[in-house]
């Protein structure tokens, strides 16, 4: 899914981005930062492949790409130091008369100093509440941070996500930034808008629906007093409050309308009610599954996030099932895939214990683990790995983890297996699984490229096959055919197979990869989206952040499984799990 701001920049180049050596961009930590700007037209290098990621961005180049990223309109404030023929004067313009940048003092700006780290949070929170957003303010930790000269500015980056400290705990203020990490800082402050803009959207068509829904009610009271017949009692509406429990038949005994939650919460509890509803919403249960609605943000669990403003952990994609841990009137607790989080009530369907017919369960079929998902009314399903010893053969089981099983534990291995790690199967070796399996697939003959790539950037050769197929169907989806691209890079949601990005070979597209992978999820360090070094689940690993999926490392795992299963059983069990 291509990122909203890039489509609305409306500086997109025409020509899709490839993944390229020409240049001194490639293989650099922040590449894709600087390559989403690049091409939304934000950052703009040196020509003949340079762009300096490394050097030192100053006040004038960055005030350019916020008032770039911004798309601020034209202005007319003027500094001392900036003439008309400064080659930012334009920008710098912009960006001081829409009050995110000011001077040094009444005159000048001092274009051409190194701009600070705390100079670059300044910028950014007056850009965010350029857009008519509010951020929340952050407790800072920082070692250094009486050092901080703008402390309300730090606090509401941090609090977004945009910036943060170094790995002993400073913030280092005054320290310059390069181009590299103002790129980085654009990017995150572009997509804490873009996530922000899409939650207040949401809101205000859920507020929408509700008000035309009440007018629709109105009208047809008003039509059946008309016909001067008896008009049945209106349903609550929003902010009128029911308790109900059910019958065996799912039928519900609903109490006297209450105008507060609090009122309708005590009698529930004191009653031991199953639910309560705001108009014909359940916004309340005692027990049960929360399913989110669409793309759905998970947050610190309530517990550790008392003000409701808690850092984002993961999202997950429409449909899924999170079991209620414990309900709340703006926000419910919810257990997915290992991990405990607080998701937003009007983010999903609350179904109560006793209205629950079907949900995903694993059971054992032919001594394959495989997990079936309820899904819009029918089951989907697909292998995850091998069926512990005690789940029998077609016995349903359930488990909110993958691993954990009522009393009993059993990790697959290649869920959790480390994937900087050598695979015992060689280049015909891989080749051979996907002849036998795929006859008509292009990735025949790539084994000797999954094996190079294995070698140059330690990520195992198995694992790149296995996604490569998750993700382009055997190298036979459009985007693959098209773009030779095996792994839905950038291939994001609006538009996939048009913002998908282009490769000049399948062989260049899994190099590519198989880096990335290495750099942004396998590597420890500031600015990676590291979880640990195996597949895993929305607790831990790849899949925390890589997918909103929540169980595309599962589904890669079973693909790892069933080639191991074909090839002999080399690789299974061969080293010990990094448990979660």
């Amino acid at each position: 899914m291509k990122k909203k701001w890039l489509l609305a920049a409306g500086l997109v180049l025409a020509t899709p981005l490839h993944a390229e050596g020409a240049d001194d961009v490639s293989g650099h930590y922040f590449e894709v930062e600087i390559r989403d700007l690049q091409e939304a037209g934000i950052m703009n290098g040196y020509g003949h492949g340079e762009f300096r990621p490394d050097q030192q961005v100053t006040r004038a180049e960055f005030a350019a790409f916020i008032s770039r990223a911004l798309a601020l309109p034209k202005g007319d404030a003027r500094f001392s130091d900036v003439s008309n023929s400064h080659p930012l004067f334009d920008e710098v313009s912009m960006a001081a008369s829409a009050g995110i940048v000011t001077g040094v003092d009444e005159q000048s700006f001092q274009p051409e100093r190194p701009i600070s780290r705390e100079e670059i949070a300044v910028m950014i929170d007056r850009g965010v509440q350029y857009k008519d957003i509010e951020p929340e303010a952050a407790t800072l930790t920082f070692t250094d941070r009486d050092d901080i000269l703008y402390p309300l500015n730090v606090r509401h980056a941090v609090s977004l996500g945009i910036v943060a400290g170094n790995k002993d705990g400073r913030f280092l203020p005054k320290d310059t930034a390069t181009r590299g990490q103002a790129a980085t800082f654009i990017h995150r402050m572009l997509e804490a808008i873009e996530r922000i803009e899409k939650e207040k959207q949401a809101e205000k068509e859920r507020l929408e629906a509700e008000k035309e829904k009440e007018a629709a009610e109105q009208r047809e009271q008003e039509a059946e007093a008309d016909k001067e017949e008896p008009a049945d009692p209106p349903e609550p509406k929003q902010g009128e409050f029911r308790v109900a429990s059910f019958d065996d038949d799912g039928q519900a005994d609903y109490s006297d309308v209450f105008t507060s939650w609090e009122e309708a919460l005590e009698l529930a509890e004191d009653e031991g009610a199953e639910a309560i509803y705001e108009g014909d919403k359940v916004v309340w249960i005692s027990e049960g599954l929360a399913v989110s609605s669409g793309l759905t943000y998970i947050y610190a669990p309530s517990e550790d996030n008392k003000d409701g403003n808690g850092a984002q952990i993961t999202y997950v994609a429409p449909g899924t099932e999170m079991k209620l841990l414990s309900p709340g009137e703006e926000r419910v607790d919810v257990m997915l895939q290992g991990l405990d989080g607080s998701v937003n009530l009007h983010d999903v369907t609350l179904i109560p214990a006793s209205l629950v017919k079907e949900r995903a369960y694993y059971t054992n079929e032919d001594g394959n683990l495989v997990h079936y998902l309820y899904i819009n009314g029918s089951y989907v399903k697909y292998l995850y790995g091998e069926a512990p010893s005690f789940i029998n053969e077609g016995d349903k089981a359930f488990s909110w983890d993958g691993y954990t099983f009522s009393d009993d534990t059993f990790y697959q291995y290649f869920s959790f297996m480390p994937l900087r790690s050598e695979s015992a199967y060689s280049a015909e070796e891989l080749d051979r699984y996907v002849k036998e399996h795929k006859p008509e697939s292009p990735l025949i003959g790539l084994g000797e490229v999954f094996k190079e790539a294995e070698d140059t950037y330690e990520v195992n050769a198995l694992y790149l096959l296995a996604h490569a197929i998750h993700e382009s169907n055997w190298g036979t989806s459009t985007i693959a055919r098209e773009k030779n691209n095996l792994y839905g890079l950038r291939a994001y949601d609006v538009n996939p197979n048009e913002n998908a990005m282009a490769f000049e070979s399948m062989e260049a597209n899994i190099d590519f990869a198989a880096s990335y992978v290495s750099e942004r999820y396998l590597t420890d360090a500031e600015g990676t989206y590291f979880n640990g070094e195996y597949l895993g689940n929305k607790k831990g690993g790849m899949n925390v952040v890589y997918a909103s999926d929540p169980y595309w490392g599962q589904k890669i795992a079973g693909r790892m499984y069933q080639a191991d299963k074909f090839l002999g059983g080399k690789d299974i069990d061969a080293l010990d799990i990094i448990e979660p």
